[in-house]
């Protein structure tokens, strides 16, 4: 038993050693299209805020391991990589499901609520980030003034809270 579990072991290091040495860097398009979809969704201080939560959901994590794991290796040994020319591409990380279409440019979030399951809808609109619901019912708007100050309004249009640009900086650099 113990000769098999040496062996076991052996085989997996030399395995793990072949495909780490392989020097499949690519061209990790997954991470960068989460970046210019990131980058995309307004003035610096929603790219931030935008950021953070792709953070805190580990969109960003889940990308690159994607990229460095799977698609990359890929890239490395076919010559191609999948996404490349794709225009929808899905991340999981745990029971969160984001999925994001280049055209139109959006990303569909699909997250646990109770017994089933919620999806929203993140896209820029008329220069605003807005957040909808599976019918595309307007749930809230995120709208940055000229000063760096954020307002959020809820579906009715209503405002909901305002944000100044020294509250917002505060958040970002906790």
């Amino acid at each position: 038993m113990k000769q098999f579990f040496v062996r076991s072991l052996a085989v997996i290091m030399i395995v793990a050693l072949v495909i780490g040495t392989t020097g499949c860097f690519g061209s990790f398009t997954l991470t960068k299209k989460v970046y210019e979809f990131n980058k995309g969704m307004g003035d610096k201080w929603i790219n931030e805020v935008v950021f953070l939560v792709m953070n805190i959901v580990p969109v960003y994590g889940a990308a690159a391991f994607v990229d460095a794991v799977v698609l990359n290796s890929l890239e490395f040994w076919t010559g191609s990589n999948p996404l490349a020319s794709n225009e929808t591409f899905v991340i999981r990380e745990g029971d969160v499901i984001i999925t994001y279409h280049s055209a139109p440019k959006m990303m569909e979030v699909n997250v646990p609520k109770g017994e089933g399951r919620a999806t929203y809808f993140i896209a820029i609109e008329e220069g605003n980030t807005v957040v909808r619901d599976a019918d595309m019912n307007l749930i809230a708007t995120v709208a940055t003034a000229a000063d760096g100050s954020i307002s959020l309004s809820g579906e009715n249009g209503a405002l909901m809270a305002i944000y100044s640009s020294a509250e917002v900086q505060s958040v970002i650099h906790k």
